[in-house]
């Protein structure tokens, strides 16, 4: 709605500004000054119009009039704040519906680490991952979750972090960054292993540093 109401404020500016100069208009119809300036002539008017316009549907009703009392080219303003109304709706819910998505499978992947969490500790050991997913029924669902999981082993590197233990935290970013085809899983193992060999490196250079001294 953000995106919606910023559209909306520009359009009512912009409106408002441009037929300002028809309203002052002494030579202008009094009748057509009158009827855009109810509807035009403050920012306050201009921006209910346009609410009108955006959400009760009969856009044509405020906008033709003003096109053949004012000037036809304001079919230009009206076609695009319309156009870029319907985006931003269409934006907005896309990202409402991925945003509730994403919230629905971080559910889903919080009660299959606590169901994997035997000891409540909130950590998860290599050894335990590689029993559970060894049975056919974790890794379907698994699959079911969209997440290609082959080599255990590899997969648990990947989410971990080093310490030899993955958390819930560490388990749910693993695998929304993993989510996907096989593909997916190996960029990352490969991200991994490029972020351990990096860590190596810089110990090393390190350490030749500190025996130059």
């Amino acid at each position: 709605m953000v995106l919606l109401a910023v559209f909306m404020s520009m359009g009512a500016l912009v409106m408002g500004n441009l037929l300002l100069i028809f309203v002052e208009n002494q030579e202008a119809n009094p009748e057509d000054r009158l009827w855009i300036w109810m509807r035009y002539g403050t920012a306050y008017r201009a921006l209910y119009t346009l609410y009108e316009v955006t959400f009760a549907g009969n856009w044509p009703t405020n906008a033709r009039p003003v096109m053949e009392k004012v000037s036809h080219a304001y079919v230009f303003f009206f076609l695009l704040y319309v156009t870029l109304v319907v985006f931003a709706v269409i934006r907005e819910q896309l990202v409402v519906d991925r945003m509730n998505k994403k919230a629905k499978y971080v559910e889903q992947l919080e009660a299959v680490f606590k169901a994997i969490d035997q000891r409540g500790d909130g950590t998860v050991t290599e050894e335990r991952l590689n029993e559970l997913l060894s049975h056919p029924q974790v890794a379907a669902y698994f699959n079911v979750l969209d997440l290609d999981v082959q080599e255990t082993s590899v997969f648990f590197h990947i989410i971990d972090n080093g310490d030899g233990e993955v958390t819930l935290d560490e388990f749910i970013d693993g695998i929304l960054r993993c989510k996907g085809n096989a593909r997916a899983v190996d960029s990352m193992a490969i991200r991994a292993d490029l972020k351990k060999l990096t860590t190596k490196v810089n110990k090393i250079q390190r350490t030749l540093k500190q025996q130059s001294v």
